[in-house]
């Protein structure tokens, strides 16, 4: 059993989100939804999704506490995994409520909770494509238009202002704290990751709308489930 996450096993199918209220929110998806795991908030859900048995599960905040949690869900049995959570807008074209899917991740050089790992090598933090392709197709079913694009992992959520114009000029559309985190681990480990993001506001800016950010984070949990059960 490991440290954190206070269960033996978690099906191969898991959703990772930051909040665990929001896990709550998304366990509602589910049929049968269980408890199996409160631990340090760390809160995880099994149940299932049209028949068929997956998990959800709460990583926190930035990627030591999301590396905690990936590496202990597949030391219990999750292969496939995808985060479902929001991002600063970079892209000017992205508003609250949009839906980013990954399709590349990156991270300052040493952070993301992963300079252990790598040592002087830069990480592999690329989502799987076949995961980011179904992704996208369940998104369009659904009816949401779903953008694509490459995601910054931020180590310093109040120092992030200092770096927008360098990371826009780059082509960055989102900044965020995880999905590199995320991806790197989960293809060291052999296991499949992909991101789904809602953008909640534009980077340094308070102006959201919580509604749509709200009917976005559903509508990508949904569509993560379709994913993870096939």
């Amino acid at each position: 059993m490991p440290y954190h996450i206070k269960a033996e096993r978690v099906p191969e199918g898991v959703l990772i989100t930051g909040d665990p209220l929001r896990a709550d929110r998304f366990a509602s998806l589910l049929e049968r939804p269980r408890l199996i795991n409160d631990n340090r908030g760390l809160r995880t859900y099994v149940g299932f999704y049209k028949d068929k048995e997956v998990a959800i599960a709460a990583h926190g905040m930035g990627g030591p506490s999301v590396a905690i949690v990936v590496e202990e869900l597949i030391s219990i049995g999750a292969k496939r995994i995808i985060r479902v959570g929001t991002a600063g807008a970079i892209s000017p074209e992205l508003r609250p409520g949009d839906v980013l899917v990954a399709d590349a991740a990156s991270s300052t050089y040493g952070g993301a909770g992963l300079g252990l790992y790598f040592g002087s090598i830069c990480p592999p933090s690329s989502p799987d494509m076949e995961l980011t392709y179904r992704l996208l197709q369940e998104l369009s079913k659904l009816g949401v238009k779903a953008t694509k694009g490459a995601v910054f992992s931020s180590d310093s959520f109040y120092a992030e202002s200092n770096v927008l114009g360098l990371l826009k000029s780059l082509g960055f559309k989102a900044v965020e704290m995880e999905c590199a985190t995320v991806t790197a681990l989960s293809r060291i480990r052999g296991v499949s990751a992909a991101c789904a993001l809602v953008i909640s506001n534009s980077a340094g800016s308070l102006q959201s709308d919580q509604a749509l950010v709200d009917k976005g984070l559903m509508s990508a949990a949904a569509a993560s489930l379709e994913v993870l059960i096939r």
